[in-house]
């Protein structure tokens, strides 16, 4: 398995880091249950929210200040991104239910959809639920100076 450190510094970097079987190894797997354009879905696969710990993110208490203004952008295979900020997937903030699906239905994902699939349970449309996810980035934006605020 890749090392959190490199997987960290990678995304550090502004690279993306590919989406595979590697980097979800591990991961505990979670079942969530949606419907996506009239279709539905029983998938399985890890949070969000655990990859972005497998990334080496701060989570929980250590996620503050400037850090909750990056998000973690994915992108398919034909191009499309989606985009979800670290607060939005902290268990201690936004609680996101996102998954990465590695099987829906009881079948691994098809290929037209796979090999893996965004899920973002609950949402009121699903333009976030992406098929064919390639990579994964951090979007950290440059947040000009200012007086600290803290809360």
């Amino acid at each position: 398995m890749l090392a959190t450190f490199a997987l960290a510094a990678a995304l550090v970097a502004g690279q993306p880091v590919e989406v595979d079987a590697q980097l979800l190894a591990g991961l505990p797997e979670v079942a969530v249950e949606t419907t996506i354009h009239g279709e539905k879905l029983a998938c399985t696969g890890p949070r969000l929210r655990d990859l972005a710990g497998r990334l080496g993110l701060p989570q929980g208490k250590d996620l503050g200040g400037p850090m909750l203004a990056n998000g973690l952008l994915f992108r398919a295979s034909d191009g499309y991104a989606v985009l979800f900020s670290l607060g939005e997937l902290d268990s201690t903030l936004g609680n996101s239910a996102a998954i990465i699906a590695v099987r829906c239905n009881g079948q691994p994902i098809d290929a037209k959809h796979g090999p893996y699939r965004l899920i973002v349970p609950g949402e009121a449309r699903p333009a976030r639920a992406m098929h064919q996810v390639a990579t994964v980035e951090l979007l950290a934006p440059v947040i000009p100076p200012h007086d600290r605020h803290s809360h």
